[in-house]
């Protein structure tokens, strides 16, 4: 009995089964949340985007595209976002205010929002930006 008590065979992987659930959790959120910081900040470069676009009258956002349903500007603001790597926002996730006071400014302010699930739990990121009208 002393003998089988004092052996250290099996040690190595007795730690890594205690070790590897709590590192591989650890590794593993840790992407999750990249990618939802990431996520975020393309919400917000769309937003940022969108808005001076929408302040100038651009005529890339103020056009409407062919084969689209809705407004020109939240069809434009969709299309961005699929370019930048965020497919599948949808109208109601887009908000578009043309003259809100930011200041002594009127501003055209977009705000986005897309629903994102971590582990189950569904949150939800935002992006948003305001740039004076001309």
């Amino acid at each position: 009995m002393r003998a089988f008590l004092t052996r250290r065979d099996g040690a190595t992987a007795v730690e890594f089964a205690i070790i590897a659930p709590v590192f591989l959790s650890m590794i593993f959120g840790a992407i999750v949340m990249g990618i939802a910081i990431w996520s975020t900040s393309i919400l917000n470069a769309v937003a940022a985007e969108s808005a001076r676009c929408l302040a100038v009258g651009g005529r890339a956002c103020t056009s409407l595209p062919t084969g689209c349903t809705r407004d020109a500007e939240t069809c434009f603001v969709m299309t961005l976002a699929d370019r930048r790597g965020l497919p599948g926002l949808n109208a109601s996730d887009i908000s578009i205010e043309p003259a809100v006071s930011v200041g002594a400014a009127l501003s055209t302010r977009v705000t986005l929002t897309r629903p994102f699930t971590l582990l189950g739990q569904t949150m939800t990121l935002s992006g948003s930006a305001s740039y004076p009208n001309s």
